[in-house]
């Protein structure tokens, strides 16, 4: 199922997040649909960095862009119900979802394909 919707990031995050989907050789929106695979698949563990600190709770003060992200419905359904138990919009746990993701990328010096095949 693909969804519209649009995610602020200030300069330094799409700067992170077009540099490791080009890194992969995969458009932005792909690299941001990874990362919600891969922030679900860490859900169960309910560890701090899984919930949106508070300064990120409202849009940032960065650029917009329109995203088109394909996912699946256990994963659509997993993001809005996660959204929901933070009290914050959907957008702004996957933008916290895919600054997690790159995070993870470079803590486990690892390229991002081999992260979320390890996830499956």
């Amino acid at each position: 199922m693909k969804r519209r919707l649009t995610l602020t990031f200030d300069e330094f995050g799409w700067e992170a997040l077009e540099s490791e989907a080009q890194r992969e050789q995969i458009s932005v929106d792909e690299f941001i649909a990874g990362a919600a695979e891969y922030f679900e698949a860490d859900l169960p563990s309910e560890r701090m960095p899984m919930t949106v600190p508070a300064f990120a709770r409202s849009p940032g003060r960065g650029g917009e862009q329109e995203i088109g992200l394909q996912l699946g419905a256990r994963t659509w359904k997993s993001f809005r119900e996660e959204a929901a138990r933070q009290g914050v919009p959907l957008e702004r746990l996957l933008e916290h979802a895919a600054l997690y993701y790159v995070a993870a990328i470079h803590s486990a010096g690892l390229p991002a394909d081999r992260l979320v095949k390890s996830r499956r």
